[in-house]
């Protein structure tokens, strides 16, 4: 397809991870030059999909591109977020890439559809998030809130690493694995990008179990430095519990880290660690390249962390710090 040669790689990965998804329809918000929603839609001519975004001057160039490809099945409007996109079906694709992991957040947690405090009320999505910033919390936000992350991968895109993750609305206990296609995502994680898709039983399990037995928390709500401030409190809260510490370890390193390094198996209480040293002896290239990557995204968000000291209490700062010096040898 001749769209294909004006996607960067961030795109593209996004467009290929929609393509794996059985969703009806996609709904690209903030959609800029409407990239994602006309390739989208020139590999599935018979789903409906809406592009939106905030401002004027993108969403005229999305129309511009809709038209030179002649696609019919695309709308592109103004919309708030997703306030204006009033035809979401179950399992519909949600895409925001491009924003703050705190701009993400917000647009997500505005809405009942997709954030009701009782999970039952929602609408079930795939949603695909690419924040620029803020990863860590914004998935400690899905965490708490009853949200699944499925699967992450970082990209290279620009000189900068990028991380998609891949979403559902729904806590772990109540996904409808039926419509979820693990196998073809795990194939397609590990061949053809080296990240992690979230498809063993029993680590799924332990996950449901952690994430049904938390605490009561706060209502939905939109700022993720509370977020952040409540889960160090919990953290506090819960010091005799290694499954939480390690769970809270877990969603800032992200999903990668437990499972990039799995040979490691490092254990539940600790922090999965690993040193260049033991870069250069993974056994496979491609798990090495991958490794690489993902010591060079740890870098790049610390070092954010470090400047930019209104996003980032000191227990935030300490914790990233850890992680660094655990590459450092």
């Amino acid at each position: 397809m001749a769209l294909n040669r004006h996607l960067d790689p961030r795109l593209d990965l996004i467009v290929q991870i929609l393509r794996l998804l059985p969703s009806t329809g996609l709904h690209d918000l903030a959609c800029d030059h409407g990239l994602v929603a006309a390739a989208y839609a020139s590999y599935f001519p018979h789903k409906s999909v809406y592009a939106s975004d905030i401002a004027a001057q993108p969403l005229r160039r999305a129309d511009d591109l809709i038209a030179q490809l002649h696609l019919t099945n695309v709308k592109c409007f103004l919309s708030d977020g997703i306030k204006e996109h009033s035809n979401l079906q179950n399992y519909d694709s949600v895409v925001i890439a491009g924003l703050s992991g705190e701009s993400i957040w917000r647009i997500l947690a505005a809405d009942p559809r997709i954030a009701a405090d009782d999970y039952h009320e929602r609408t079930p999505l795939f949603i695909i998030a690419q924040p620029m910033q803020l990863n860590a919390k914004l998935k400690l936000a899905l965490w708490l809130h009853d949200f699944a992350v499925l699967g992450e991968v970082l990209v290279e895109d620009k000189g900068r690493v990028q991380e998609i993750i891949l979403i559902v609305n729904q806590p772990y206990r109540a996904l409808d694995l039926q419509q979820i296609p693990l196998s073809d995502l795990r194939k397609f994680y590990i061949e053809r990008t080296g990240g992690t898709i979230l498809d063993d039983k029993n680590f799924w399990e332990k996950l449901s179990r952690w994430q049904a037995n938390l605490p009561p928390h706060s209502p939905i709500h939109t700022d993720l430095q509370l977020i952040w401030r409540e889960a160090i409190a919990l953290t506090e809260s819960e010091r005799k519990n290694k499954e939480w510490s390690y769970l809270l370890s877990l969603l800032a390193l992200g999903l990668q880290a437990d499972i990039t390094f799995a040979a490691k198996k490092a254990a539940p209480e600790s922090l999965p660690v690993i040193s260049r040293r033991e870069l250069a002896a993974c056994s496979c290239a491609g798990k090495r390249k991958y490794a690489a990557l993902l010591l060079r995204f740890y870098e790049t968000k610390y070092r954010y962390l470090s400047t930019k000291v209104c996003h980032a209490p000191r227990e935030e700062q300490a914790f990233w710090q850890s992680i660094f010096r655990s590459f450092s040898d």
